[in-house]
């Protein structure tokens, strides 16, 4: 994720990959003026939401302010 400034103008973007490490599907986002930690939020919001509708059960999510795994069974 890049943010200018703080607040300033914002995107966000993500990966997906496999255990492998090998890509499945990647994602970018211009949020407009906000903080980074908004940002940031915006980025995992997004993120959690394509993988529910990918179908994806077991998540292992790592983003700059943390990290997180989720079984969302």
């Amino acid at each position: 994720m890049e943010v200018k400034g703080n607040p300033g103008n914002a995107r966000a973007g993500g990966f997906f990959q496999d255990s492998a490490g090998t890509w499945i599907k990647g994602f970018a986002i211009n949020i407009g003026f906000c903080t980074s930690i908004r940002a940031e939020l915006w980025a995992v919001i997004t993120g959690l939401e394509m993988t529910w509708y990918m179908g994806l059960k077991k998540l292992q999510n790592t983003f700059c302010c943390g990290h997180g795994i989720w079984d969302m069974d």
